[in-house]
């Protein structure tokens, strides 16, 4: 096929994968579009899932977290800290292919977190190893 339709363009760029986690793609069946993980300082992460229109969010914010809590503790952090969360549901994202009119619609979900050893007593503090054994108990993914 010589060229790539303007929905698949707008896919791209709408959830550019950086990173691979097995679990994302299993669990989330044919649900999962993209995700994406980005270093935006020393601690601070900002990590986005992408999945189609009947992709629970609970699931998406599930998955989030749980790659959130292996960061924290990748960095030897205990608890990390949800700074901000972006939640983009439902896309809808428009194009022609070479079939004809493609549409697709995506829920977005972006969380901006913090690892850290202490949580401060103003914030609201995550336990990396509690969430990502609560976690990987409720979707079974292997531990």
């Amino acid at each position: 096929m010589r060229h790539i339709s303007f929905f698949y363009f707008l896919l791209l760029i709408s959830c550019a994968t950086n990173k691979f986690i097995p679990y994302l793609g299993y669990d989330l069946g044919n649900g999962l579009i993209d995700y994406q993980e980005e270093k935006i300082d020393e601690d601070i992460y900002r990590i986005s899932l992408c999945a189609n229109k009947y992709t629970l969010i609970t699931q998406i914010e599930d998955f989030i977290l749980l790659r959130a809590a292996e960061i924290a503790i990748e960095k030897n952090n205990s608890y990390f800290i949800v700074i901000d969360n972006f939640d983009e549901s439902i896309i809808s994202i428009s194009g022609f292919g070479p079939r004809g009119n493609l549409s697709k619609e995506i829920n977005k979900v972006s969380y901006l977190i913090k690892t850290v050893n202490e949580v401060p007593f103003y914030e609201v503090g995550y336990d990396a190893k509690t969430i990502s054994l609560n976690i990987k108990k409720k979707y079974n993914i292997d531990m």
